[in-house]
């Protein structure tokens, strides 16, 4: 979404790279133990040290590299006190109402020291809300006009226009209009203490709150759906460039997502010059993070599959470089996407096919599926919508001692030696419900209390806009029933997972100083 989230080394992807936080292991909040670095600000970090060969005194490794975040070190810094603000603005507006494109960043960093520069304290405070914007044709499925046939719609030869059957044409697309809010807030403090030049004492923590907002909205269209029929009115070196669409049923997204992040790291460190030759390094530290992601479907239109008498949608189009343009029909109009009294929360196609496990629950008896026309549906007409929403959750407790001193052996310089331990548990929860609105088999307008207004889609052609409304709070407000997608994706009980992992590793190291 437009921001650096991770680095590549030796052109390694970033999975590979190792990453710590002066010298202890980073938690991330993804499936892997990469670590997103637009958690971290800026404001927080001192420097920045990337190890590209292997060094046996450093407890994290990786296959392309190590990257060591630093963070202020208030005896070694000057003190100061620093204010950081900025205003920034998306070139793109926001054609979502109830996101903005504009954001802004704050940051507030002190470092001082106390009693003859013995003890040193570092604070920083950073905050952001970042937002970001998107517009996305997708188009999909450019076959030739005879595969349309197969799919039940009848293909018309406009004025002026021959087909030799070979013609490729799009069958569908499903676009729509992004729009994102990234908000982060970042406490972090570091406190110093060196009672002798032989001797200092660093406790530093870490807070990070991370959420990010985001909408998809926009239609999903099958022109092959119905069956409507198409009209071809230009061609273009065997490829349709125009024509119409004739009586499909559009799909209305309302798709959200929202990802919420915690991490906490606490640390202890003691450096120790005990005496002229040896060296102690002494560090204890503890971090825990969790993540929600929850990413919604949810589909509205006209009236549900199945029922008849649905309004249909009636498109022209033309082909451009940046995709399809949609425009307004020679002889049909169509319903306006934007009135809230005309789209319905409901699946308008029949893609409940996978729901067939749960239609004893769905359809207990012939009445519940009847909708009030008379007509008998079943679990295809169902889904209303799909959620994704895994939960992961980690803690690392890391210990490390070292020792090192310099040698005096020809070309050998220095040996460095130590243990170092590591303790974690990382589990993963991936839930995952289809969703079914509660009128079923029936179907209702959108409840007053979740619309946000109108999307605009005018980048499509489609000057109408569409209803917009807080999928997601809809969602978590347990208007929808849900049925567990775990009972016939096996494949997402294989992906929730409970890890334990016990580490205690010894490592020494030799420095060669070699004159060439």
């Amino acid at each position: 979404d437009g921001r650096t989230s991770g680095i590549s080394v030796r052109g390694f992807k970033e999975d590979y790279t190792a990453v710590t936080m002066n010298g202890r292991e980073l938690l991330g909040i993804g499936d892997n133990r990469g670590v997103e670095y637009d958690l971290y600000p800026s404001e927080i970090i001192g420097g920045v040290v990337v190890y590209k060969t292997p060094d046996a005194a450093k407890s994290h490794q990786g296959i392309a590299g190590i990257v060591d975040l630093r963070t202020i070190r208030p005896l070694d810094a000057n003190p100061h006190i620093v204010i950081n603000a900025n205003y920034e603005s998306n070139g793109l507006d926001s054609a979502n109402p109830d996101f903005d494109d504009t954001g802004h960043r704050l940051a507030l960093s002190y470092s001082n020291v106390f009693a003859d520069d013995t003890v040193g304290l570092a604070l920083a405070f950073a905050t952001t809300e970042s937002p970001s914007q998107e517009q996305q044709f997708r188009g999909w499925n450019y076959s030739d006009v005879t595969n349309i046939d197969t799919w039940g719609a009848a293909v018309n030869e406009g004025p002026g226009v021959t087909l030799a059957g070979t013609e490729r044409v799009l069958e569908g697309h499903d676009s729509y209009v992004r729009s994102a809010t990234l908000n982060r807030d970042t406490v972090s403090g570091v406190l110093q203490f060196a009672p002798s030049d032989d001797v200092t004492l660093t406790l530093d923590a870490l807070y990070i709150d991370f959420v990010e907002d985001k909408v998809f909205r926009g239609v999903e269209e099958a022109h092959a759906w119905g069956p409507p029929s198409m009209t071809v009115l230009s061609v273009d070196n065997n490829f349709v460039t125009s024509g119409e669409f004739d009586g499909f049923h559009s799909v209305v997204r309302n798709d959200a997502e929202q990802k919420s992040a915690e991490l906490t790291t606490i640390g202890a460190n003691v450096e120790w010059n005990i005496n002229e030759d040896w060296s102690m390094n002494f560090d204890l530290a503890n971090s825990q993070s969790e993540k929600r992601v929850t990413n919604i479907e949810s589909y509205s239109g006209t009236g549900r599959s199945g029922l008849a008498g649905r309004p249909l949608t009636y498109r022209g189009w033309t082909m451009t470089p940046s995709g399809v343009l949609y425009g307004s029909h020679s002889s049909q109009s169509n319903p306006d996407l934007a009135d809230f009294s005309v789209m319905q929360l409901t699946g308008p196609q029949s893609w409940g096919g996978g729901m067939s496990f749960f239609d004893d629950q769905i359809c207990p008896t012939v009445e519940a599926c009847t909708a009030s026309d008379g007509t008998v549906l079943n679990y295809n007409n169902a889904q209303d919508g799909f959620v994704n929403e895994p939960k992961f959750d980690e803690e690392l407790t890391t210990a490390r001692l070292e020792f090192s001193r310099p040698l005096d052996f020809g070309a050998l310089s220095n040996v460095t030696f130590g243990l170092y331990y590591s303790d974690r548990e990382k589990s993963k929860n991936n839930d995952g419900f289809y969703l079914t609105a509660p009128t079923f088999p029936n179907a209702e307008p959108v409840p007053e209390q979740y619309r946000v207004g109108a999307t605009d889609l005018s980048f499509l052609g489609i000057t109408s806009g569409m209803i917009a409304y807080d999928g997601l709070a809809l969602y978590q407000s347990g208007y929808y029933d849900s049925w567990a997608a775990e009972d016939l994706q096996p494949d997402r009980l294989g992906d929730t997972y409970k890890i334990n992992e016990s580490l205690f590793s010894g490592f020494a190291m030799v420095d060669f100083d070699l004159q060439w």
